[in-house]
């Protein structure tokens, strides 16, 4: 403002000079008077062209040709401010009191150059241009500013720094300030990309908003549908302010135009519909902002926050403390929830777009009485998120999950094509609710324990589920597969005990596993139930949602686990339809391994084959065939 200011008094001194020498001098000679007095308060260069001229009725007026302010030496060659023309009113009363009072400023078609170099310096810093004064305009005695207007005026930014640009173009603004102790006023109107800009502002004194020192009043910014409203105290030189903040940022591609980019379309949850914020906001000179006793609304999720935003560094920085009020509603993972689940026909192939982790860095704790996700549903949690060069690290100190408990880390990691890994640990969470809502699938009913590792690239879901790498173990107590009668179908060789209303009630089952480009091993599963035992080895394809797996059942006739029966049976298929099959051939091959065992037994003995030596059948054979066949061959020539 102090700029500004300084090109206003200069202004000032141009009517005064005018009017003053009306009837006396040339108005050549009074332009080049009145740009002296300007580049004497602006330190830059100033011009006005065309004829100067002053009139008397229906007031004291001054309207000049084009005018224009020479740039810094070091910003580009277009000058800092120029206008098509200009008109100053003046109180002809208040000035013969000795006060100077303008009735009206009007700009006609005004552009305004600001640009910061890439070592910090702005060109609208005039601050050398002080000690040429001998005062600050702010303290002009009795100056005040009825009414100044701006039609069809252009304001350009560009910062050398960041490569931000920033055009605002068709300004229409009005400015009062009517006494340097009371408040001043402004209204403006413009368009950036596209996008109306209108902005309100009050500060109160006049005198404080001029110099930068820090003043008391209101600012309202909308531009499209968004809106930032302030209420509080604000300087700007240096840049401070303290107050109450509303946010409402719904309007996405309002806020694109103004950050002249493009911004990712945000789900459900997390403010597809609505952004709010309200709270007390604290910026400092150093550009640090911080959020005091603040609630967030996005969407349905009612959230409260306190934050410290830090600009300075290679990226911006924020700790935050964010509690949610209400449950917990996040948008479903592609391809996850009941929709997307095993009744589906593959994991989404969406892109998954890690970019914007690597736009700021975090240190974020967050609480929230319960989660819905997708069609997850989750108890209390806590936790606590870092991010830093594009990595986000997620660390579970609590999440309650159907009737258990789940804890470990999450990473995301957005370097390259992306990737993704998670340690966790699961405790008694039961099994038959979160496959439902994690895969659509019931069959399963029991307490699960265990770990598992994984990680994964994290381009799509189709691909995060085909990449998948890790291992870990699974222990189930008591418990039911519904869908499946596992003795039944041994004790009566039928695989009919398939459906609904069979199920096989188990006391544990465990296993470990391994996963490999998506497909998960588990070679030593063991199921320990009534009259059943149950060893298995097989895959899972994660990936291509499919079973290849083989349990060998063992029916036990006998309290001591002896005299079993036991079928190999086969499961193989989609997740949603696998089909089970007896291995017959497998029921019948120690059968006639057996059959075949004592049939080479009597053979030996008939052939007297030294088995324990390790003298084949085919060897005994032949040493009993060229026995006889000398035995024969002596009788044959007379020998005994």
């Amino acid at each position: 403002m102090r700029w500004m200011v300084r090109i206003l008094s200069g202004l000032v001194m141009l009517a005064l000079l005018v009017v003053g020498a009306v009837f006396l001098i040339p108005t050549d000679e009074v332009a080049r008077m009145a740009a002296r007095q300007v580049e004497a308060a602006t330190g830059r260069a100033f011009s006005v062209q065309g004829p100067v001229k002053a009139s008397i009725w229906p007031g004291l007026a001054v309207e000049t040709g084009p005018v224009r302010l020479a740039n810094a030496d070091w910003a580009s060659d277009a000058p800092m401010v120029e206008a098509a023309g200009l008109r100053i009113s003046l109180d002809t009363m208040a000035l013969i009191g000795g006060d100077i009072r303008i009735d009206g400023l009007d700009l006609i078609a005004p552009r305004l150059r600001l640009e910061r170099h890439r070592d910090g310096r702005a060109n609208w810093d005039l601050a050398l241009a002080s000690s040429d004064t001998g005062s600050t305009p702010g303290e002009t005695r009795g100056f005040s500013l009825s009414e100044a207007r701006m039609s069809e005026g252009q304001v350009i930014f560009a910062d050398a720094a960041t490569g931000a640009r920033y055009d605002l173009s068709g300004i229409d603004a009005v400015l009062r300030l009517p006494d340097p102790a009371a408040p001043a006023h402004l209204d403006l109107s413009g368009t950036l990309n596209g996008q109306t800009v209108r902005m309100a502002l009050s500060a109160s004194p006049a005198a404080a908003l001029l110099s930068g020192a820090e003043a008391s009043g209101k600012i309202e910014l909308a531009i499209g549908g968004a809106a930032l409203d302030f209420e509080g105290s604000f300087g700007h030189a240096p840049l401070l302010a303290d107050g109450a903040l509303h946010v409402d940022a719904a309007d996405h591609g309002a806020l694109a135009a103004l950050m002249g980019t493009s911004l990712p379309d945000l789900p459900q949850g997390l403010g597809a519909r609505t952004i709010r914020l309200d709270g007390r906001a604290v910026l400092s000179p150093d550009l640090r902002l911080v959020l005091r006793d603040a609630i967030a609304q996005l969407d349905d999720n009612r959230l409260r926050l306190s934050a410290d935003l830090r600009t300075s560094g290679q990226r911006p920085s924020v700790t935050a403390t964010i509690a949610a009020e209400t449950p917990l509603v996040l948008p479903a993972s592609a391809g996850g929830g009941a929709a997307g689940g095993a009744g589906s026909g593959g994991w989404s192939t969406a892109p998954i777009d890690l970019s914007a982790l690597g736009a700021v860095d975090a240190d974020v704790t967050f609480a929230a009485p319960s989660v819905q996700a997708g069609g997850m549903r989750l108890g209390a949690l806590r936790g606590r998120l870092a991010l830093a060069d594009g990595r986000a690290t997620v660390t579970l100190s609590e999440m309650q999950a159907y009737e258990g408990r789940i804890s470990g880390t999450m990473v995301a990691n957005a370097s390259g094509r992306g990737s993704v890994r998670a340690d966790l640990l699961v405790e008694n969470v039961a099994l038959q609710p979160m496959l439902h809502d994690l895969a659509g699938y019931d069959r399963l009913t029991a307490s699960a324990n265990g770990r598992i590792s994984v990680l994964s690239s994290a381009a799509s879901m189709s691909e995060m589920m085909n990449r998948l790498q890790g291992e870990g173990q699974l222990s189930l107590g008591k418990g039911e597969l519904r869908g499946l009668d596992l003795l039944g179908m041994l004790r009566r060789l039928d695989v009919s005990y398939v459906g609904e209303g069979q199920k096989t009630i188990f006391d544990s089952i465990s296993t470990s596993f391994s996963i490999a480009e998506g497909v998960l091993r588990a070679d030593d599963l063991k199921l320990a139930a009534p009259y059943l035992q149950v060893a298995g080895t097989g895959t899972v394809g994660i990936g291509s949602r499919t079973l290849d797996y083989r349990l060998l059942p063992v029916a036990l006739q006998k309290e001591d686990g002896t005299g079993g029966l036991g079928v190999p049976l086969k499961i193989t298929g989609p997740w949603a339809r696998p089909r089970f099959q007896l291995d017959m051939e497998a029921l019948a091959k120690p059968k006639l391994d057996a059959e075949r065992a004592r049939a080479e037994k009597k053979l030996a003995e008939k052939l007297g084959a030294d088995t324990e030596n390790g003298e084949t059948l085919e060897d005994a054979a032949k040493r009993k065939l060229e026995t006889e066949l000398r035995r024969g061959l002596g009788k044959l020539f007379g020998g005994n």
